[in-house]
């Protein structure tokens, strides 16, 4: 059981999240790197989930409450199902408002 949240956290720590003018980019994987480029023109539902000292998570996409309990993908088979997600960032409020902005502009 505490297996899963070591895997996780080793996931989270090879996983890397970009914004461009155009587009939200998650590079991830274990062995192999799998890339989501989110064009952020069609992005129709961005939000923000904001948890202690200014960490939080931003979805892109509809969330489902099974998808949310979750918590984006770490039991095994979900992270390919998952809605993609910035996931436990830093300064998520800062960020958020630079999506919504550079969205605003595309």
């Amino acid at each position: 059981m505490i297996g899963r949240f070591l895997v996780d956290a080793h996931r989270r720590g090879q996983t890397d999240y970009g914004l461009t003018d155009q587009n939200v980019v998650i590079v991830s994987g274990l062995r192999t790197k799998n890339v989501k480029r989110l064009a952020l023109r069609t992005l129709s539902d961005v939000s923000l989930e904001e948890r202690t000292e200014r960490r939080g998570t931003i979805t892109f996409g509809p969330t489902s409450p099974a998808a949310a309990w979750f918590a984006g993908g770490s039991w095994p088979g979900l992270g390919q199902t998952a809605v993609p997600s910035f996931d436990q960032i830093e300064n998520a409020r800062a960020v958020y408002d630079l999506i919504l902005t550079t969205q605003r502009g595309a």
